[in-house]
């Protein structure tokens, strides 16, 4: 039986060591997947990764769902770090990990389903994001849910055999409600106006 939080093509799912481990694994050793993410020193080992899924279980400030098509395919994975619980506030980041299913706006419908439970479900106030100059696809889809830059913190990682910039966005329900697609509207809540 499908569970999840599911928009037209896809769905977010609790990550399931058993069902998601090997694709996570996998993604976090390809440098295609890695360049526009934060993370800098592959290769990870299974046993990180271990170590990393299971910090997931017991933590009450980080959350990652699986993004999985309606038919239960892993095709990526969408974060919630660092939740301040009484500020209301997060760091969000996402990846598709299955280079067939990216450029096709999944990871923004993906971004709009975990908006939705940050916000809807669980309460949260704002969003926090990042990405890299060179990360046209996160600067789309940040843009797409109606997230806005804040500041741009330079040479603040390194990428490609080079110090670069990282650039960060911020979030709040009414700017994404403002953004989002008929689909959120008609099939997960209606929008009222606040």
């Amino acid at each position: 039986m499908a569970f999840g939080i599911a928009g037209p093509r896809v769905r977010l799912v609790p990550l399931d060591r058993q069902k998601h481990f090997d694709n996570c694994v996998r993604w976090m050793n390809d440098s295609e997947v890695i360049d526009g993410i934060a993370m800098v020193f592959p290769p990870i080992s299974s046993d990180k990764e271990t170590g990393f899924i299971d910090h997931l279980a017991k933590s009450e400030s980080d959350t990652v769902f699986a993004i999985e098509t309606l038919d239960g395919q892993h095709i990526g994975n969408s974060g919630i770090h660092q939740i301040d619980w009484r500020l209301g506030i997060c760091k969000t980041g996402s990846l598709i990990g299955e280079s067939e299913f990216r450029g096709q706006g999944i990871g923004t419908e993906a971004a709009h389903l975990r908006a939705f439970y940050c916000f809807e479900i669980v309460g949260l106030r704002i969003l926090y994001s990042e990405f890299y100059p060179h990360n046209e696809a996160s600067a789309k889809m940040q843009k797409s849910i109606g997230a806005e830059v804040w500041g741009v913190q330079p040479r603040a990682n390194y990428k490609r055999g080079n110090y670069t910039d990282v650039i960060h966005t911020w979030l709040d329900r009414q700017m994404w409600r403002a953004h989002a697609p008929d689909w959120i509207k008609e099939r997960l809540f209606p929008i009222k106006a606040d």
